[in-house]
């Protein structure tokens, strides 16, 4: 178990760590938390965990699973015990609150599908309730009742999804390299790319 932060304070009565920023001379927040426990790492803005019963509170949690980001307003985390062997370890489970999951790596996600209620199981799924996709925070019509994300470390046929919009003078608004992704092969894999704009232009 691994926390860095810029604020920390360890509670033996009640067997809590408590992690926060710090502001630093200029007055900037700095030293945001940084949570690892075994292959499992969170950044957020404070969070409260008890080191006897693994279990923690998270907020403004912000978490990588392979090719997905999960960024929740509230996360439990629920860890494996100590005595645990690796498959066990694996069992971690996130619950997230206010949540949004996307592909695209900025601080404030261009995308994303945002849902009220998220489970994560680490290297096996990402599972939300109803959702709502949404482009630059603004809702879309795009509902899901729920989902289903798998995530694992092997290969996988799939959709390819672009991290971000792209804008071009002469094309406008459009989505670049957007396709299917098909291993064939221990040596051999396909992937088909798509370009589409505004004006009409579009490539494959």
């Amino acid at each position: 178990l691994n926390i860095k932060a810029g604020y920390i304070l360890l509670d033996w009565e009640h067997n809590e760590i408590s992690a926060a920023p710090l502001a630093d001379s200029s007055g900037r927040m700095a030293g945001f938390p940084d949570f690892q426990d075994g292959e499992q790492n969170f950044t957020a803005n404070r969070l409260r965990y008890n080191f006897k019963t693994r279990k923690g509170v998270i907020y403004e949690a912000r978490t990588k699973q392979e090719d997905l980001y999960v960024l929740g307003e509230k996360a439990k985390f629920i860890g494996a015990p100590d005595n645990s062997d690796t498959t066990q370890r694996s069992r971690n489970t996130i619950y997230n609150q206010d949540a949004i999951i996307t592909s695209c790596d900025h601080p404030e996600p261009h995308f994303g599908i945002h849902t009220k209620k998220l489970k994560v199981i680490p290297d096996k799924l990402v599972v939300t309730g109803f959702s709502v996709v949404e482009i630059s925070g603004i809702p879309t019509p795009l509902v899901l009742p729920f989902g289903f994300f798998p995530i694992t470390k092997t290969r996988k046929a799939g959709l390819i999804i672009p991290k971000d919009f792209e804008f071009a003078d002469a094309e406008g608004f459009g989505l670049r390299d957007f396709g299917w992704y098909q291993p064939i092969s221990d040596h051999m894999d396909l992937s088909v790319l798509f370009n589409a704009y505004t004006s009409g232009t579009w490539g494959i």
